[in-house]
């Protein structure tokens, strides 16, 4: 994927509680890799959005994934469910889009305006 210095603290394997069955003799098994810098992690998802989409392996998908909690993931589920739609329609929005980030929001830049707006989830 022509990556460059990338400084990995520890990787290893994932546990998944899979059976194995005739049909899948070893299921696949997650790699979790700890980077040094966060740095090393943008420059990863960047060059892998491009890379891997729509690319097969063993008629399979591969992914890559920022690592977050639950409810981070959640809440990018209700804003892609919910609002990113909505806000796209706008007529005086050029573009929208959820970007891997921590807090889940919807980045967005209008046609008047130079600078990116964010929209996030009302606080219950």
């Amino acid at each position: 994927m022509q990556l460059q210095n990338i400084e990995v603290m520890r990787a290893h394997r994932t546990n998944v509680s899979q059976r194995t069955t005739a049909e899948n003799p070893s299921p696949a098994r997650p790699i979790h890799i700890y980077l040094l810098r966060y740095s090393g992690k943008v420059q990863i998802l960047k060059v892998a959005a491009s890379a891997l989409k729509d690319n097969l392996f063993l008629d399979s998908q591969r992914f890559i994934s920022d690592d977050v909690s639950k409810n981070v993931r959640k809440e990018r589920a209700e804003l892609r469910k919910s609002h990113i739609k909505g806000i796209r329609e706008r007529v005086d929005v050029e573009f929208a889009f959820i970007p891997w980030s921590v807090p889940a929001q919807i980045l967005f830049k209008e046609k008047n305006c130079s600078k990116l707006k964010s929209f996030k989830l009302p606080d219950e």
